[in-house]
């Protein structure tokens, strides 16, 4: 399967193959997410996620007419601008696409249930970290707590498949070309990048504006564009890093 941001090698997670291995949690730093700009983020993230980042739209490559929501972490090849020097989160939210991290879900299974995959890379065979399994081979505590939350995790990208469908059904979307000035003299900028349409939003029939609402997407709307004073942000975050602030 086509593996997204994050993973490079990815081991299903069966007893057969994990039994006796551990897994890192809590990690040090972040580095493994120091590189990229932008990382999905589920829609019932928004009204806390919207008081920290930037929370914009992109396309997905495989379906001009699919977007996905993204935090917005870095500009160009600047890097995720939110990671200090030592690889620290410099914000309270860590987005539930890196917290899940190594974990991540798979495609739908025949009996309905879906495949769980773990990052070689966040394997312990050092006896650091937690293990998967007892010696009973049961599932321990700490896989069936990573499960529930991978489950809630499931949840959520489906009700924000269903926002994003109702966006881009609605046509409210537009495409925007951000440019930031984050060093002496230099603009960054990304581009891309879908935003909602005040004006569009505004002029909505009541129906469709109503069940914007009872689905609770209204307040997601709102909070995105809220959180769009957040590039600001990455002004200081990137002058920091520079040693100007």
């Amino acid at each position: 399967m086509a593996l997204p941001l994050l993973y490079k090698n990815v081991l299903p997670v069966r007893k057969d193959l994990l039994f006796g291995v551990r897994v890192e949690v809590e990690p040090p730093h972040y580095g493994f997410a120091a590189r990229v700009n932008n990382l999905p983020v589920f829609g019932g993230e928004f009204p806390v996620a919207c008081l920290h980042y930037p929370i914009a739209f992109a396309r997905v490559h495989e379906n001009e007419q699919a977007v996905t929501p993204i935090l917005v972490l870095g500009m160009s090849d600047q890097g995720n601008l939110f990671l200090d020097r030592e690889g620290r989160w410099r914000v309270p939210y860590i987005p539930a696409y890196v917290r899940r991290y190594p974990f991540i879900l798979g495609e739908r299974m025949a009996n309905d249930e879906i495949a769980v995959y773990v990052e070689s890379a966040g394997l312990r065979y050092d006896g650091e970290g937690e293990t998967l399994y007892t010696d009973a081979g049961e599932s321990t505590p700490f896989l069936d707590k990573t499960l529930e939350f991978l489950r809630i995790c499931q949840n959520w990208q489906d009700r924000t498949l269903d926002f994003t469908s109702r966006l881009v059904a609605l046509d409210l979307l537009v495409e925007r070309e951000i440019n930031l000035e984050l060093s002496a003299g230099l603009s960054h900028g990304l581009r891309g990048i879908l935003v909602v349409d005040e004006e569009r939003l505004n002029v909505l029939d009541d129906e469709p504006l109503l069940d914007l609402f009872r689905a609770g997407h209204l307040g997601w709307i709102y909070s995105h564009l809220y959180s769009m004073a957040n590039l600001n942000r990455m002004i200081g975050y990137s002058h920091a890093d520079m040693g100007m602030g």
